[in-house]
C-alpha cells in the first residue's frame, strides 16, 4: 500500500493490465497511478471548469462530470476533447461572416469563440474587455462599449485591438443604470441613455452631438441604433419612443407597458422588434407608420428573451426562456417554423445573409444551427380568409393595422392582381400650381368655410405645400394663419390617420414586397411626382432599395 495523491480521486479501477489504477480528480481530469509506487501522472484535463467527477470507462477512453449548470458531459479521458456539442460559458451574443460560413458567440466573460457553422470546428479565441455590466461591440472598427468604474460610474468605449481607451462618459449616480449602443453605421457614433435622457456623442472628440428628453419616472431598458444610423429607439417607462438622430426630433411614441426588455431593428430598418416586459409578446412595429403591425406570440410555456431578423427582414425569429424558438412572417405574422433544442434560454438568434441557415445561442453553453428553409403548415386559425382583392384592398385603409395586416398578406400572395388594382385604387399625387397653393394659404384668413376648406385642401397636397406654409408661419400677418400653418406642418411630420395615406403606405409596402416588373413601373410613376409628398418619398425609397435585386419570375 501507498499514501495517495493529495487531492482525492474519484472512480478508482484497475487499468486492463493490472499495473496501475485509473481516476477522475476533484476537478474531473483523468489521472493514471502506478499500482506499485503511487506515483500519479495526469492523462487528460476536463473540458472546462467548473466539474463535479461522476464515472471512468474501465479503459480510461471515456470520463463524465456534471458541470456547474447540473448538464451531464462526456468527454475523450484521453485527449480531453468533448464529445457531441462542446458546452461553453452562457453564450451571450452571436455574429456571422457575411458568406455565412464563419460564426462568432461572446460568452459571459467576454471571450470570443468563433467556429464554422457547417462543421462545428472552433477556430482561436480572443478576448473583449472585461465589465460588470452590459457592453456593446462594434465588430468592423473593433470597438467595444463598456460599463467602466467604481460601482459602474462610466460608460467607456475602448478599442479591443489596442485596449486603448477612446472615451469616457460619467454616469450620474442618482440616474441608474446606463444603456449605451455603438452605430454600426458609423464606429465613431455612440448612443447612451439613462433615466430621463439619452444622447448621441461623437467617440474621438466626446461632443455630445444630440440629446433626447426621456420620462424621469423609471429606467431605460436599452437604447438601440438603427442599421443606417438614422434612428435611435429607447424603450422606457411605459412608452417607446424613436428618435431621428439628424434633427434631435420624435419619430413615434407608443404605449409600452411593462417596460420593454429591450428593442431590435431589422437590418433594412424597415421592422422594430420590441419584446415585452412580461416575455409573453413581441411588438412588431412598422418604423415607417409608427404604428405596431402585429403582436407575435412565443412558444408555449416559455417567456421572449431573444429577436434576430432574417437580412430581407421577411421573417423573424423568436427566442424563449426554455430553450425554445419559433420563427414568423413579418408581412402576415404567421408561425412558420418552431423547435426546441436548448436546455436553458436563448439569448440571441442570427441568420445567416442567403437565408438559409439561423443560429441560436444559449445560457446552456452551446450554439446550434437550424435549418431556416423548413416550413411548418400553420394552422388555419383566426378570421376568415378575405373574400378576394377588393376587400384586401379596401382593408389597407383601416386604421387597426392587425386588419390592414391580412390585406397587405392577400395582395402580396396575388402579385398580378396586386399591381393592377393599386394602380387603379391609389391616385398617383398631381403637382399643384404655386398660385393655387398662394391662394390657399390666404383662404386661412376667410371666414369658417372657407377657412375650413382650404386647411383640408393643403392637408390633401402634403409636403409640396409645406414651403408655402413654412412662408405664412414666418411672414403672415394674422395670427390666425400663422396657428393654422403651424398645425398643419405638425401633422405632416405625424404618423398618417387618413384612410387614404394609410392605404397609400401600406400600398407601396406591398408593391415593394412583390418585387414584379408591373410593381416597379408603378413605384417609379410615384417617385416620380411632386418633390415632398409622402407617397412620392416612399415610392423613391422603396424603388431604392428594390434596385439591388432581380424582379422574381413569373409563374
Amino acid at each position: 500500500g501507498f499514501d495517495g495523491p493529495a487531492e482525492t480521486i474519484h472512480a478508482v479501477h484497475f487499468a486492463a493490465d493490472g499495473k496501475s489504477l485509473l481516476g477522475l480528480t476533484e476537478s474531473a481530469a483523468v489521472v493514471q497511478v502506478d499500482a506499485r509506487t503511487g506515483a500519479k501522472s495526469d492523462v487528460s484535463a476536463a473540458p472546462g471548469q467548473g466539474f463535479t467527477p461522476a464515472a471512468l470507462a474501465p479503459d480510461g477512453a471515456a470520463a463524465a462530470g456534471v458541470d456547474e449548470r447540473g448538464a451531464v458531459r462526456v468527454w475523450d479521458g484521453k485527449t480531453g476533447e468533448e464529445f457531441g456539442p462542446g458546452r461553453h460559458p452562457p453564450l451571450k451574443r452571436v455574429w456571422l461572416s457575411p458568406d455565412g460560413k464563419t460564426a462568432e458567440c461572446v460568452d459571459e466573460g467576454n471571450v470570443v469563440r468563433p467556429w464554422d457553422v457547417a462543421t462545428g470546428k472552433p477556430g482561436p479565441t480572443r478576448k473583449l474587455p472585461p465589465t460588470t455590466g452590459p457592453w456593446a461591440w462594434q465588430r468592423a472598427a473593433g470597438r467595444a462599449a463598456v460599463v467602466s468604474g467604481d460601482e459602474a460610474s462610466a460608460v467607456e468605449v475602448v478599442d479591443t485591438r489596442t485596449a486603448k481607451s477612446l472615451l469616457r462618459v460619467p454616469v450620474p449616480a442618482d440616474k441608474g443604470e446606463a444603456t449605451f449602443d455603438l452605430s454600426a453605421a458609423d464606429p465613431d457614433r455612440l448612443a447612451v441613455a439613462w433615466q430621463g435622457r439619452a444622447a448621441v456623442m461623437d467617440v474621438p472628440t466626446g461632443r455630445t452631438l444630440r440629446t433626447f428628453d426621456l420620462p424621469d419616472d423609471g429606467p431605460t431598458a436599452a437604447v438601440v441604433f438603427s442599421p443606417d444610423g438614422r434612428l435611435v429607439a429607447t424603450p422606457t417607462a411605459g412608452r417607446l419612443l424613436v428618435w431621428e438622430t439628424s434633427t434631435g426630433l420624435k419619430r413615434f411614441d407608443l404605449p409600452a407597458d411593462p417596460i420593454p426588455q429591450g428593442a431590435h431593428f431589422s437590418p433594412d430598418g424597415r421592422w422594430l422588434a420590441a419584446i415585452g416586459g412580461d416575455g409573453t409578446a413581441v411588438a412588431l412595429i412598422d418604423v415607417r407608420k409608427g404604428t405596431v403591425a402585429r403582436k407575435l406570440r412565443p412558444p408555449e410555456d416559455g417567456l421572449a428573451t431573444a429577436v434576430g431578423f432574417s437580412r430581407d427582414g421577411r421573417r423573424v425569429a423568436v427566442g424563449t426562456t426554455d430553450g425554445a424558438l419559433r420563427v414568423f412572417d413579418t408581412r402576415s405574422g404567421e408561425s412558420t417554423f418552431a423547435a426546441a433544442g436548448h436546455g436553458e434560454a436563448v439569448n440571441d438568434l442570427a441568420f445567416t445573409a442567403d437565408g438559409s441557415k439561423l443560429v441560436s445561442a444559449s445560457e446552456d453553453g452551446t450554439a446550434l444551427v437550424w435549418d431556416a428553409t423548413a416550413r411548418v403548415e400553420a394552422k388555419p386559425s383566426g378570421p376568415p380568409p378575405l373574400a378576394g382583392p377588393d376587400e384586401a384592398v379596401k382593408s389597407l385603409a383601416d386604421p387597426d393595422a392587425a386588419v390592414a395586416g391580412r390585406g397587405i398578406a392577400y395582395l402580396c400572395d396575388h402579385p398580378t392582381e396586386a399591381a393592377k388594382l393599386l394602380a387603379e385604387r391609389v391616385p398617383a399625387p398631381a403637382a399643384v400650381k404655386a398660385a393655387d397653393l398662394k391662394r390657399l394659404v390666404a383662404d386661412l384668413d376667410g371666414d369658417y368655410p372657407t377657412r375650413t376648406a382650404a386647411a383640408k385642401a393643403l392637408r390633401e397636397i402634403g409636403g409640396p405645400a409645406d414651403a408655402a406654409l413654412r412662408a405664412a408661419v414666418e411672414s403672415a400677418g394674422s395670427a390666425e394663419v400663422r396657428k393654422t400653418a403651424n398645425d398643419l406642418l405638425a401633422r405632416r411630420d405625424a404618423p398618417p390617420t387618413s384612410g387614404d395615406e394609410l392605404r397609400a403606405l401600406r400600398a407601396v409596402e406591398v408593391l415593394e414586397a412583390v418585387g414584379t416588373a408591373d410593381a416597379r413601373t408603378l413605384l417609379a410613376k410615384w417617385a416620380a411626382g411632386p418633390p415632398g409628398h409622402r407617397l412620392t418619398t416612399e415610392a423613391a425609397a422603396a424603388v431604392g432599395r428594390l434596385a439591388p435585386r432581380s424582379p422574381p419570375e413569373s409563374p
